[in-house]
């Protein structure tokens, strides 16, 4: 939360709605003024988190129509992306089948596909907070998006390495 900047008035999207994204959106919501949070994961915790963070929205990527995704419901949602995305997830979360196979024959440890989200439903000059333990090859993250578009990194691992880039 601090090194994303969030503040008064921002509009904030939060992927991963255990312990960690749970208190995230608690602390965006009611201790640094944000507009506006999405909470985004895909089982019991999206129903548990808004009845416990008021004015909690969120999204269970499950139940999106075939033709939708996450940045197409944030951009729906907030148009233009939100100031701020927040990546609580871990890491751990496979959608697709190519990452699902990478994560279970040993070829990747982590998946980029929350972050690839993260990134296409930030606005520009928005900002993007890393919050998990990536380990391993993370080659497959969209790092490649025109400059003006991408957002500032930062974040902080749970193994103790620190992303502070601007891309």
């Amino acid at each position: 939360m601090t090194y994303t900047g969030v503040k008064e008035g921002d509009t904030v999207a939060i992927w991963g709605l255990g312990p960690i994204g749970f208190m995230a959106s608690y602390w965006a919501l009611k201790h640094k003024g944000a507009k506006r949070v999405i909470g985004i994961d895909n089982n019991w915790r999206t129903e548990y988190a808004k009845s416990k963070v008021k004015g909690l929205e969120t999204i269970d990527y499950t139940t999106l129509k075939s033709d939708e995704s996450v940045p197409s419901k944030i951009l729906e949602m907030v148009p233009g992306g939100v100031d701020v995305s927040i990546d609580a997830t871990g890491g751990e979360y496979a959608k697709g089948w190519t990452h699902k196979l990478e994560l279970a024959s040993g070829l990747e440890q982590d998946t980029s596909e929350m972050i690839n989200e993260a990134i296409y439903s930030t606005k520009k000059f928005g900002r993007i907070g890393i919050i998990s333990d990536y380990v391993g090859c993370e080659y497959s993250e969209n790092s490649s998006r025109p400059t003006e578009e991408t957002p500032p990194w930062t974040g902080e691992s749970s193994v103790g390495s620190q992303v502070d880039a601007t891309l």
